[in-house]
């Protein structure tokens, strides 16, 4: 089986003539990679359900985009995925605001700081898991 499509896709709601409407999902050497037919909406007006469809299958993903297709198929729990990235960011960050480790390099602590920093946004956005 080939592999697909590599990279972030985004969609493409050129109008044109014709008797039909569609969105073209597209990779980013503007290859076409699916469309979503509009059948029911005249020429010029996109169906709003269908351009929702094809907004979240965009979303969906160039947000999955670290995971393969066999981790998705079998249900990736993101929310687990998400805990624990969060988890380690604290634990790093602990290290790096702690009182220091003798054995750990400058360099090395200096990197996790730059991660720490780059992910500060990030943990706020972590969707908390709900009970």
């Amino acid at each position: 089986m080939r592999e697909h499509t590599q990279g972030r896709l985004y969609t493409d709601e050129a109008e044109h003539d014709a008797t039909y409407q569609d969105i073209k999902i597209n990779a980013g050497s503007h290859r076409i990679v699916a469309t979503v037919w509009i059948d029911d909406a005249p020429v010029h007006d996109f169906n709003a359900e269908q351009r929702a469809n094809a907004r979240r299958l965009v979303a969906c993903w160039n947000a999955l985009l670290p995971f393969t297709t066999e981790e998705i198929e079998a249900g990736i729990d993101l929310t687990k995925e998400f805990a624990q990235h969060k988890e380690l960011l604290e634990v790093l960050k602990e290290l790096v605001d702690g009182p220091g480790v003798p054995d750990i390099p400058e360099a090395i602590l200096a990197k996790i700081s730059a991660t720490l920093a780059k992910s500060k946004e990030s943990l706020n956005a972590i969707p908390q898991e709900k009970s």
